[in-house]
């Protein structure tokens, strides 16, 4: 909306203000940690040559892959194909916005006990979501409910996620920020791989549909664990 109105340099303006902002509040009102013992990097090492942890790291990229595939391109599809004014947009996306804090609030609250199930669902869900907006994505209804659902069962997932990287893996710092790292990877590489469809003239769907195929890959990676009902990880 301020895009709109002001120009996107405004925007970014006040995106490093809002930054700024946490900045202060963080200093301020984090507690002070002691006693958080010693970095073993042999116990660091030891995780990566986990299989385990690096079969999570692909789920977890192809999860971030599928949902950012279809994100980057919500608006010309919703404007070119769907029909919504640009007046209208920024709602819609603040609508996914909300579903991605409900879907946080849930997956938050039963990912330690229940990641599996959580990413089974999750997964199911959004891949039912991706298919559904790139088959009926000219009908106003479905494109809202498509995109609240991907709101909900996408990006929400990284409760799960992180609850699987520690029950495979030592949750030290490099364990984790490996995790991370391959996690924008999948971010950064969905919105690519979409992009390169869209710009070789498969169309604006075609950003959608290749969050169905990642995000059925990602469900795939987890089918083992179902056949062999296993309660946790391994």
């Amino acid at each position: 909306m301020i895009d709109q109105q002001w120009g996107w340099r405004i925007t970014f303006g006040l995106v490093a203000v809002l930054v700024f902002v946490s900045l202060i509040a963080l200093v301020r009102l984090l507690p002070e940690v002691s006693g958080g013992g010693q970095l073993r990097m042999e116990e660091e090492i030891k995780a990566f040559k986990n299989k385990a942890y690096w079969k999570a790291c692909v789920t977890s990229c192809l999860i971030l892959g599928a949902s950012f595939a279809a994100f980057s391109y919500f608006v010309p599809v919703l404007v070119d194909i769907t029909g919504f004014s640009m007046h209208v947009v920024p709602f819609i996306l603040m609508a996914f916005g909300f579903s991605n804090i409900v879907g946080n609030t849930i997956t938050g609250r039963l990912a330690h006990n229940h990641s599996l199930k959580i990413m089974l669902v999750g997964l199911t869900v959004l891949s039912i979501s991706l298919f559904a907006f790139a088959i009926f994505a000219e009908y106003k209804t479905v494109a809202i409910l498509a995109i609240i659902l991907i709101g909900l069962s996408g990006v929400p997932m990284n409760p799960a996620m992180m609850a699987r990287i520690v029950s495979v893996a030592h949750p030290g710092p490099m364990v984790n920020a490996v995790h991370t790292s391959v996690i924008n990877i999948g971010l950064g590489g969905g919105s690519y791989i979409g992009g390169v469809a869209i710009t070789n003239g498969y169309g604006l769907r075609s950003g959608l549909w290749i969050g169905v195929i990642l995000a059925a890959l990602a469900l795939a990676s987890l089918l083992p664990y179902v056949r062999n009902r296993q309660q946790g990880w391994g």
